[in-house]
């Protein structure tokens, strides 16, 4: 294998401009008896500026903007049939509400996939 088939087995699906992504928001809070709570919440966003395959800035279905940094983590959707579906969703109610968790997402996405065919 050459350095360049090494590189591409090991890279990570790459986003474009104005592809609909999953990105999960973690947050932590620290309680009045000094408890540390984590919480997390995932929601659909479009890519407006990316680098280098890497999504930094979004926007959400509500139009809200988002700069990513260390709380986010970006899930890019590289199948074609799925990024479809999610782009169809990204227009609708369900796409502009945040989700408790990463299977109800995917359940979403599935759902409109199935609708879709």
């Amino acid at each position: 294998m050459n350095t360049t088939s090494i590189k591409n087995a090991l890279s990570y699906p790459k986003a474009k401009r104005g592809d609909v992504v999953v990105i999960e928001l973690t947050s932590s809070y620290t309680t009045a008896k000094f408890k540390t709570e984590r919480s997390t919440s995932y929601y659909f966003a479009k890519a407006q500026k990316v680098s280098q395959g890497r999504v930094v800035d979004y926007v959400k279905a509500n139009g809200a903007r988002g700069i990513v940094d260390s709380r986010h983590r970006v899930m890019v959707i590289s199948e074609a049939d799925k990024q479809a579906a999610v782009r169809d969703l990204f227009g609708t109610e369900l796409g502009a509400m945040d989700f408790d968790n990463l299977d109800q997402v995917k359940a979403a996405i599935l759902d409109r996939v199935e609708a879709l065919r």
